[in-house]
């Protein structure tokens, strides 16, 4: 299981690459912000302010880039989808590097971020399987399958109130979702245990 860490806690030579993406970031560099960044998260997946900084980085370079280099993006996207598809289950750390590559890819397309959100929860990162359901929440506030993964992600990590609120609001749009009617019973399961507790 891999620890979630912030930059200053990374070694010394790692912390002056996060320090060099933030000021590519700043000159508009972001070809080789998003580089950098990539090689500090295969170091340390665990990182969430890295994540972030990653996701800074696309959202800048996304409204700078023309059609065609969109188009060589998708092209290269298919061919990361494969490399995923083979490490999923095997070698999760690998497939964390590729699903942020189909990121850049598809920045628009939720359902990497939602594969990204289930890996880094698989691997334990907790707070990062957060940040990544919230982003697809923030993108799509009534993206049912992405609420109902942000509340099972607060539910593992112990908060309950927080996970009534998603499930309630996810249930609101889909009510005859069977997904949306089970992750309900099971919020309503915990929140009845702390009760009784």
């Amino acid at each position: 299981m891999v620890e979630e860490v912030e930059i200053e806690a990374l070694d010394s030579l790692l912390q002056d690459f996060a320090a060099r993406a933030k000021k590519a970031l700043l000159t508009k560099d972001y070809d080789y912000a998003i580089e950098t960044l990539h090689f500090l998260l295969s170091k340390e997946p665990g990182c969430l302010a890295l994540r972030v900084l990653l996701e800074e980085a696309r959202e800048k370079q996304l409204s700078q880039k023309g059609v065609t280099r969109r188009w060589r993006d998708k092209l290269v996207g298919v061919t990361h989808w494969g490399w995923f598809l083979l490490f999923w289950k095997k070698k999760p750390y690998k497939a964390l590097a590729v699903l942020e590559r189909l990121r850049d890819a598809f920045p628009e397309n939720l359902y990497y971020t939602r594969r990204l959100g289930k890996l880094a929860q698989m691997l334990g990162l907790k707070t990062t399987a957060l940040h990544l359901y919230e982003t697809v929440c923030d993108q799509e506030p009534s993206h049912v399958e992405g609420l109902l993964d942000l509340a099972e992600a607060w539910l593992a990590s112990g908060h309950v109130e927080n996970a009534q609120k998603v499930a309630l609001k996810a249930y609101r749009f889909a009510p005859g979702n069977i997904r949306a009617e089970i992750v309900a019973q099971r919020v309503t399961v915990a929140a009845m245990a702390r009760v009784e507790a």
